[in-house]
C-alpha cells in the first residue's frame, strides 16, 4: 500500500463478496476484528488498523454509524485510507468489545 503522510490505502472489492467487509469498527474507527478470507483480510487490513478515510473521504472525527452510511454508499470498490492506532486506541482494543460496521454494508 502506497504510504502518503503515514495513511496506507487499500483497494478492497466486495462486489464479489455476500459477507460484506468482514470487519468490525470500534470509536475511532478502529478495527477490532477482521473475518478470515474476507475483502477486508485480502486486501491486507489488520485488526489494530484506524479507517482515516473511505474513497477519499476523511472519517476522522466520523461515528462508525456514518462511516458504515459512507461504505454503503460506496459499496463494490472502495478504497481505505488508514494508520496505526496510538497507544490509548490499542488499549480500547484490549478492553472494550467490538461493534459490526453494519450488516447492510455488505455487497448487493
Amino acid at each position: 500500500p502506497e504510504s502518503i503522510t503515514g495513511i496506507r490505502y487499500y483497494p478492497i472489492n466486495t462486489s464479489s463478496s455476500s459477507k460484506g467487509l468482514g470487519i468490525s469498527l470500534m470509536t475511532g474507527n478502529l478495527i477490532s476484528n477482521i473475518e478470515p478470507n474476507s475483502p477486508s483480510e485480502r486486501a491486507g487490513l489488520k485488526r489494530g488498523d484506524v479507517i482515516v478515510e473511505v474513497n477519499g473521504v476523511d472519517v476522522r472525527g466520523k461515528n462508525v454509524k456514518e462511516v458504515g452510511k459512507l461504505i454503503k454508499e460506496n459499496n463494490g470498490n472502495l478504497i481505505f485510507g488508514v494508520t496505526d492506532a496510538n497507544p490509548s486506541q490499542l488499549q480500547q482494543l484490549q478492553q472494550h468489545a467490538s461493534r459490526p460496521v453494519t450488516p447492510s454494508a455488505s455487497a448487493q
